[in-house]
């Protein structure tokens, strides 16, 4: 993520900007995987745990349901 990056917040579809990055050290520009750090979007929107960010170019790709046996 970059700042002035537009994002979809899913599963709403709710589109917005970054509006800032920061980290405990101080903001940064520029973050990516695996960094903890807080986004500030540019829009007041609901953003819940469990929610996912992404590009508007790249959506979460669906799948079916994982079935699972799961010993007793």
């Amino acid at each position: 993520m970059t700042v002035g990056d537009e994002v979809v917040v899913h599963p709403s579809g709710r589109r917005t900007r970054v509006a800032g990055i920061d980290t405990f050290d101080g903001p940064l520009a520029r973050a990516h995987a695996p960094m903890s750090v807080t986004l500030r979007l540019t829009d007041e929107v609901d953003v819940a745990r469990g929610d996912v960010l992404t590009t508007p170019d790249a959506p979460p790709r669906l799948a079916d349901p994982v079935h699972a046996v799961v010993p007793v």
